[in-house]
């Protein structure tokens, strides 16, 4: 029995240089082959949360352009024209069609 022991023992071999380049190669390659993915699906998640904050602020910027076309076809009424006019202490007069002159000129 002990023999047996013995001639297993001689007959385990260590491997080569070679041999442990080409094994660390091959673990290193299939390390990267599943860190690939991984990292794809990290940088796809990545644009996606900034794609979705980007038209958040596209929201959030068309909204307020929303608000001040308001605000400005508001402060272009007549009724609102009258109002501030008359807390200024202005006087609107309306012009007529026949006392305005129109000039051209052509080269």
């Amino acid at each position: 029995m002990l023999n047996i022991l013995i001639n297993t023992r001689e007959k385990k071999r260590s491997l080569s240089l070679k041999e442990k380049a080409l094994f660390l190669s091959l673990l290193t390659l299939v390390f990267v082959a599943l860190l690939i993915p991984v990292m794809q699906a990290s940088k796809n998640r990545q644009l996606g949360v900034d794609l979705r904050g980007v038209e958040r602020q596209r929201q959030l910027l068309d909204e307020e352009r929303q608000v001040i076309l308001s605000l400005l076809a508001e402060a272009s009424l007549p009724e609102v024209i009258l109002e501030k006019a008359s807390n200024e202490n202005l006087v609107l007069e309306k012009i007529l069609g026949e006392n305005i002159k129109v000039v051209t000129v052509k080269e």
